[in-house]
């Protein structure tokens, strides 16, 4: 985990500071400046001028920290903070551009001449979208644009050159992938802007800045202007261009995550006298089959049976510290395969049974619904489109009189929905599992509740169980209605004659295509 500012100001953004205010952040004092870094154990940092690039500052910079002298300080990333205005008629705001300038001279020189000549003069000019975008296709490196934003994204008023007071919806520029971050410089904003993303589905970097502009004073703004709520932005990286792009995919696990507290781990192997770092979390161990992987980690666990294991441990004087021998589980090539194939990677005692029945029955419910949904528009389709090819002639046998009753009634009442059913069934079974509880010795103690509970079921199945009743009783009275219409139909259609029968096929017809209208909802029209 590394510390990183990737804001702060040099000389060369005199024309827009007060006066005196970055006077003394010249190339001359850089060992200053490496010095505060130094001291905070600031790993990455870039130099993010107003409208500017100061080549010169630049190379010194990397030829200081290249001698060594200030440990903490690993790397240097080319950046730039430009004024930009996204929306014609709003405010302008400021975007840091890092820049992967691979910290190679004529990268750096690619970028100063670029804003040379396109150059803002005036404290108040801004590089219109279609102009920035244009400078950065000039300079032709991979950037990653971090946008100021001093307060909530939803504010656009203000004069605090933020990315919401630059265009009216921030929240769908974001979802572009547009803007890679939003720096903050108060942590309460971060709280802020982390509940104003929430509705936005990517993941967005959050990273503070000093937006340091004395040197001397860092990590504040000057020496007047102090920032003691100011905390640097962690990030599990290597402290490279690359390394920032990493954190801007995955931010959620390499941004700002809580130390590793385990001290419990190999701090390093030493390999012909060169010494291997550990660090403390995942390592890997790259190399093609064969190049000694296993034999290396053989060694590191004091596993050393095989003769020649032992043997390229002396040639090559391989030295690595394993203190934790007991605590530490070795497992050789191939076991993790032989043990998932054999049901043994993961032990059953581990894992305590689940319960899905509760899933099970809603799943299984919402299916039905659904498939008696679909079922049921599938049928009121097809009947809409068979009603388009039927139509209902106007037939004078209607008027005749005949010597029997038409009663119409639904076809069948066997398929009823009766809502009491699966509640009794339910209410039952939780009865009977009562009684087995209350036969259970363990339970004693509690003999008083289980009654009480009893009870209050009971009443409840009493309720329920009458009603399921009454149901399925309305049920079996409507089916033989049915049935004894049926047979009356039956004994009917054998009496009468013929044109009495023509009469009742033809009103039969006629209530069916009428009922199937109003299912379908389909207005019926008459045609002569």
């Amino acid at each position: 985990m590394i510390k990183f500012d990737l804001h702060i100001h040099s000389v060369a953004s005199k024309y827009k500071e007060a006066t005196g205010i970055v006077d003394e952040s010249t190339i001359e004092n850089a060992s200053i400046l490496l010095d505060k870094l130094n001291a905070n154990n600031v790993a990455l940092f870039s130099i993010t001028d107003h409208n500017r690039f100061y080549v010169e500052l630049y190379e010194e910079l990397d030829k200081l920290i290249a001698k060594g002298s200030y440990p903490n300080v690993k790397a240097l990333v080319a950046g730039v903070e430009f004024d930009v205005q996204l929306d014609s008629e709003m405010g302008k705001c400021h975007i840091i551009t890092i820049f992967d300038a691979k910290n190679k001279c004529e990268n750096y020189k690619k970028i100063a001449d670029a804003i040379e000549n396109d150059c803002l003069n005036s404290r108040e000019d801004a590089y219109s979208k279609a102009q920035y975008e244009n400078l950065l296709r000039k300079i032709g490196l991979d950037v990653i644009l971090i946008a100021c934003q001093r307060n909530s994204i939803e504010r656009h008023e203000g004069r605090h050159n933020s990315l919401s007071e630059s265009t009216m919806d921030a929240k769908e520029l974001l979802k572009t992938g547009y803007i890679n971050a939003l720096e903050f410089q108060r942590p309460n904003v971060e709280g802020i802007l982390r509940d104003n993303l929430r509705s936005v589905p990517v993941n967005v970097l959050l990273v503070m800045g000093s937006d340091c502009h004395e040197w001397s004073a860092y990590p504040n703004h000057d020496s007047a202007q102090g920032n003691p709520q100011f905390k640097h932005s962690k990030a599990n990286i290597l402290p490279t261009f690359k390394g920032l792009l990493m954190a801007v995919t995955s931010p959620e696990t390499r941004i700002n995550r809580p130390e590793n507290r385990n001290h419990e781990y190999i701090k390093s192997i030493s390999v012909n006298g060169v010494v291997y770092p550990l660090v403390n979390g995942l390592n890997a161990i790259i190399g093609e089959n064969g190049s000694g992987k296993s034999t290396l980690l053989k060694i590191m666990n004091d596993q050393i049976n095989e003769k020649y294991v032992t043997e390229l441990k002396r040639e090559n004087n391989i030295i690595c510290e394993n203190n934790y021998k007991d605590k530490c589980l070795f497992l050789k090539q191939g076991e993790i395969v032989n043990l998932f194939d054999s049901h043994n990677l993961f032990p059953v005692a581990n894992f305590s049974s689940i319960d899905h029945s509760k899933f099970r029955r809603m799943y299984t419910e919402f299916a039905n619904g659904l498939l008696n949904y679909i079922q049921k528009k599938i049928k009121a389709k097809e009947t809409r489109e068979n009603l388009t090819k039927e139509c209902l002639s106007y037939n004078e046998l209607i008027h005749e009189k005949s010597y029997f009753v038409q009663i119409d009634v639904a076809d069948d009442y066997s398929e009823i929905d009766n809502p009491h059913q699966k509640h009794d069934t339910e209410l039952k079974n939780i009865i009977s599992s009562l009684d087995q509880l209350k036969e259970d010795t363990y339970y004693e103690r509690f003999e008083t509740d289980l009654n009480t509970i009893y009870e209050l079921f009971s009443k409840i199945y009493s309720q329920v169980h009458s009603d399921n009743a009454a149901a399925n009783a309305e049920r079996l009275v409507k089916n033989q209605i049915i049935s004894c219409i049926k047979s009356y139909d039956l004994k009917i259609s054998g009496a009468a004659t013929s044109q009495e029968n023509e009469k009742r096929e033809y009103l039969d017809y006629r209530r069916n295509f009428i009922d199937c209208i109003k299912k379908v909802n389909i207005p019926a029209s008459v045609s002569t």
